[in-house]
C-alpha cells in the first residue's frame, strides 16, 4: 500500500508540473477517455480532448500563470458511478 501511494504521489508531483508547464498533451497521457473533470459546480469536461480544452482555456483565463496548490485532499481519482453523472447534478459541458 505505502508503494502505491509514493507512486500515486509521484504521478500527481509530474502532472502539476505539466500544468503549471502548460504542457497539456503530455497531461492528457494520464487521462482516460472516460475521464470526467469536475472544474466547478454545473461545468465539466469530458475526455481528453474535452479536459484538454478545459485548461488551456483556465489557463487563458489565468493570464497562463497556472500554479497548482496543495490542499488538504492529497490525490484525486477517477469515480466509476454506474448511475451516470446524474448524481452529481447538473452539468455545463465546457
Amino acid at each position: 500500500m505505502i508503494k502505491r501511494e509514493h507512486e500515486l504521489k509521484e504521478i500527481i508531483k509530474e502532472c502539476n508540473l505539466l500544468v503549471k508547464a502548460e504542457r497539456f498533451d503530455e497531461l492528457m497521457e494520464y487521462y482516460t477517455e472516460n475521464t470526467i473533470l469536475a472544474i466547478k459546480p454545473g461545468k465539466i469536461a469530458r475526455g481528453k480532448e474535452g479536459i484538454k480544452r478545459a485548461f488551456i482555456k483556465i489557463a487563458q483565463h489565468c493570464n497562463h500563470t497556472i500554479v497548482p496548490k496543495k490542499s488538504r485532499c492529497n490525490w484525486l481519482c477517477i469515480i466509476d458511478n454506474s448511475y451516470g453523472t446524474s448524481l452529481i447534478g447538473s452539468e455545463e459541458k465546457v
